[in-house]
């Protein structure tokens, strides 16, 4: 390197210096914090004497490192606030929320690859905040979970609702080894039927045999009216 080249990133250096200085002066705002002075520095890191606009009188040290990317921008109140304002931390419902977009989004969440791999989202007014969830769900009562109506549809105020365990269980997808393409029916090779069962409770109940399939197929169906209230397919 020449003499030339280390006096212009000498020149460089100091003028950046003047800028960084400039940019931290007395009463600079940083969100809802504002610089009153320079504070001692630590280990020729920087710091400054700032104040909080929340009503907070406590006059305390920031690193200029930290305000110029944002990571400090209040005393703290702004992060109490966010958790406090909706009342909803620590709930129920802020659970649910929290683990349907882990979900979704989270590619290392035991759970994603049946949810986000499959293309499952959130709609984004519940993305946006916990409040419009609850908006759209109401209190999830007791002994309830969320459900998606649709197994292959996505987390929106139509498409989902508070349901039982057992309810949750009967609404999964077809599973990857049934063969008759009707959830609770299959051929029984041993007696050349057509066999019907049901999920309910924890308990597998037995329905009946017929020779048709589609007699089987309305065996079912009377089950899940009986059981569930509705037919699933």
């Amino acid at each position: 390197m020449t003499a030339g080249e280390v006096r212009h990133r000498f020149t460089l250096r100091c003028k950046m210096t003047k800028q960084v200085a400039r940019k931290y002066y007395e009463g600079a705002v940083f969100g809802k914090l504002t610089v009153v002075g320079r504070a001692p520095p630590r280990k020729n890191n920087k710091y400054v004497y700032v104040e909080c606009s929340c009503g907070n009188p406590e006059i305390f040290q920031v690193f200029i490192g930290n305000l110029g990317r944002n990571h400090t921008t209040s005393c703290g109140c702004t992060w109490r606030e966010n958790i406090t304002k909706h009342g909803l931390h620590n709930t129920r419902e802020y659970r649910v929320r929290v683990h349907m977009i882990q979900r979704c989004y989270n590619t290392k969440h035991e759970s994603y690859p049946d949810y986000g791999g499959r293309g499952i989202t959130v709609c984004d007014r519940w993305l946006d905040s916990v409040e419009n969830f609850y908006e759209d769900m109401g209190p999830c009562p007791e002994g309830l979970t969320l459900e998606r109506i649709d197994v292959n549809g996505n987390y929106c105020p139509e498409n989902c609702k508070w349901e039982t365990a057992g309810n949750q269980g009967y609404n999964k997808r077809i599973r990857s080894n049934n063969t008759s393409g009707r959830t609770g029916v299959y051929w029984k090779e041993s007696e050349g039927l057509w066999s019907a069962q049901i999920g309910f409770e924890g308990r597998v109940i037995p329905l009946g045999s017929s020779p048709s399939f589609d007699i089987a197929v309305k065996i079912r169906e009377e089950a899940e009216l009986k059981y569930y209230g509705w037919i699933k397919e």
